[in-house]
């Protein structure tokens, strides 16, 4: 691979960094690494279950019925009559053992649909949230486990950004995650060193970066976002 030296912006923080790696005998050049495609699902869909066996029901029948003409998921009309006589059998139960047996089917029904509106909401990640809601599911984001310091510059090249991260002691890696809408992230090549480089961006876009550390027990969980416009 191509090296490429990288100079960043002269601050009190980057040259702390910087002086850092040089006594410790390292070099301010860097491999600079293509991506992996393994994504990370920000947002997604979660089935509250209500209380009491006819909100159960209700609450089935209001999502299964929400597939109907759906602009985000076209409706499998077989597989929906059939999800639908499922809720149907199980509101018609009249003993305990029958009705946790029909709601079993039930809600493999509705796990089995939510796969589907979740590959909807991946595909298209501006319409993640109004993908999920038309079905009358709940939203939930991704958390962030632990907030930690790291940097996003813009590099020399048009379209790069430099990212720069502490160093952790012992056997350590750096993760790196990229999303172009701070919405659905792709991690980036892990990397031994603290320093990585995003290529080939779009000059004028808005790019987010999250940054793990990952010590040789756990990670420290992923960092807060950082958004920078690319130049």
């Amino acid at each position: 691979m191509k090296k490429k030296i990288i100079i960043l912006d002269d601050t009190e923080k980057n040259r702390k960094l910087m002086n850092r790696r040089r006594k410790a005998g390292s070099s301010n050049q860097y491999i600079i690494l293509s991506i992996i495609p393994t994504a990370i699902h920000i947002i997604t869909a979660v089935l509250d279950v209500p209380n009491g066996y006819l909100a159960k029901g209700e609450k089935a029948g209001g999502i299964v019925n929400a597939w109907t003409d759906n602009k985000w998921v076209p409706v499998d009309a077989v597989l929906q009559k059939k999800y639908l006589e499922d809720i149907a059998n199980y509101t018609a139960a009249t003993s305990t053992a029958a009705r946790n047996s029909a709601w079993k089917t039930v809600h493999d029904d509705l796990k089995a649909l939510m796969r589907l509106i979740q590959t909807e909401a991946d595909k298209k990640p501006a319409d993640a949230i109004e993908i999920i809601e038309s079905f009358k599911l709940r939203v939930k984001k991704l958390a962030i486990h632990q907030i930690q310091v790291f940097g996003a510059v813009n590099g020399t090249e048009p379209g790069t950004i430099d990212l720069i991260a502490p160093g952790g002691k012992g056997q350590h890696c750096h993760d790196w995650w990229f999303s172009p809408d701070g919405i659905n992230y792709t991690r980036m090549r892990p990397t031994l060193k603290s320093t990585t480089q995003m290529v080939g961006l779009k000059s004028l876009s808005w790019a987010w970066f999250m940054h793990e550390l990952i010590v040789a027990k756990d990670g420290t969980g992923l960092s807060d976002p950082i958004k920078i416009q690319v130049k």
